[in-house]
């Protein structure tokens, strides 16, 4: 199923609803709205992150996150030697 199936699938619902189908066919149905709308979230915000805007995490994530750690524990150690 791709992005622009989401209105067929809302369709489906709907079309269902009103001839009766099963209710488990209509909440298989519902369930994928969802993961459609994320989907095309996800596609919408292709390019929307630039590395250039970024300079902090050029090393990865991992070493960031890691550098923040330690700063955060150099700054406990200090406000708990004051006390």
């Amino acid at each position: 199923m791709n992005l622009t199936d989401s209105k067929l699938v809302m369709g489906l619902v709907a079309a269902q609803s009103e001839q009766g189908e099963s209710a488990a066919t209509m909440q298989t149905a519902k369930k994928k709205l969802p993961r459609l709308r994320q989907l095309k979230a996800l596609q919408a915000a292709i390019g929307a992150w630039k590395d250039e805007g970024h300079p902090e995490l050029k090393h990865g994530a991992a070493v960031w996150v890691a550098k923040l750690l330690k700063q955060d524990e150099k700054r406990y150690r200090g406000v708990g030697a004051g006390t």
